[in-house]
């Protein structure tokens, strides 16, 4: 006859067990997973797009495209990238929180706007011919 603690010590064991080899399985799949790094490179068929511009229409989305096109104070022609995106950075710091100013760094890097300023040049070329 089985007792309550003879009972409770087989539980007890079948459930070491499973959990035993519960670990042992999310180890070897852990242990399977490896980092997967890829990289991507696009060839757009148009010049490059302005940074300033860019930042605008990031801008736009947030509903700060006035504020920031007041707020800009753009180098001179010929300046660097660089000096191009510390106007845009500054402009945008008194906009943006800490955080969406991160991410306006990272969509610029990525040119994530470009098409859609090009889109708004093709479309403002087209206008122009008529």
């Amino acid at each position: 006859f089985l007792t309550a603690a003879s009972t409770a010590a087989a539980m007890s064991g079948v459930a070491l067990f499973l959990l035993t080899i519960g670990l042992r399985a999310t180890a070897a799949a852990t242990a399977e997973l490896k980092p997967k790094n890829i990289d991507i490179s696009l060839t757009a068929r148009w010049a490059e797009t302005p940074l300033a511009v860019e930042a605008a229409e990031f801008m736009a989305e947030e509903g700060l495209f006035w504020r920031f096109a007041e707020a800009l104070v753009e180098p001179p022609l010929g300046s660097s990238d660089r000096d191009v995106l510390a106007a845009v950075e500054d402009a945008a710091a008194g906009l943006l929180s800490p955080l969406r100013l991160r991410l306006l760094r990272m969509l610029l890097s990525a040119h994530v706007f470009s098409p859609r300023v090009e889109m708004w040049r093709q479309i403002g070329a087209t206008d122009a011919a008529r």
